[in-house]
């Protein structure tokens, strides 16, 4: 949350309603709202267990796609399903994605570590 703030919610939802030919704007809005509520609520969900974030992450997905397709799109029991497996899938993936997000976290602290070390070593 540090790193990634709004801006980039902001530059990213452009891109990706230029390229899915999107009336410009929608994928601003919802990711502005997302990202709002992650980075405000950062040390909640940070602090819940794995799968009460998959749960948390499938909500999100739900009802980013459903806003999309509800507002613009046929909407029919297909597009349920879809919905639904998405999201399923999406909190499948999560705890995949999370552990090695963490890890890359870690190995990236001993390394600034070490070299921290190794820079007062020399002086």
């Amino acid at each position: 949350p540090k790193n990634i703030g709004l801006s980039w919610s902001f530059i990213s939802g452009i891109l990706l309603d230029l390229n899915l030919g999107y009336f410009l704007g929608t994928h601003v809005i919802l990711f502005l709202f997302i990202s709002y509520l992650t980075q405000r609520y950062f040390h909640r969900i940070r602090a819940m267990f794995q799968i009460q974030q998959s749960i948390l992450i499938a909500t999100i997905v739900f009802l980013y796609l459903l806003s999309l397709y509800v507002f613009f799109q046929e909407f029919n029991f297909f597009v349920i399903f879809a919905i639904i497996f998405n999201s399923l899938i999406s909190a499948f993936i999560w705890p995949i994605l999370f552990g090695l997000l963490r890890q890359l976290e870690e190995n990236t602290l001993m390394h600034k570590q070490k070299t921290q070390l190794l820079g007062k070593k020399k002086t």
